[in-house]
């Protein structure tokens, strides 16, 4: 679990988003990262206690979803 920062590594460099879902569906979280960054440090502090879910969407139209638990 997660507790006050999510980090995020990336396998590659190419420009990428980055959003993060509640357990609901609603997005929280909305970020574009510039070609060449390797990893993301999220704060995560403001967001309650419960499930998440990120998701990483490359130039290249690759999609990845990953669920996590925060728990503060």
């Amino acid at each position: 679990p997660a507790s006050e920062m999510l980090n995020v590594v990336f396998k590659s460099e190419e420009k990428k988003t980055v959003r993060i879902f509640d357990q609901f569906g609603k997005m929280i979280y909305d970020q574009d990262l510039d070609q060449g960054v390797k990893s993301l440090q999220i704060e995560t502090d403001l967001f309650a206690s419960g499930v998440y879910f990120i998701q990483v969407e490359s130039t290249n139209n690759e999609l990845i979803r990953e669920k996590f638990i925060l728990s503060h």
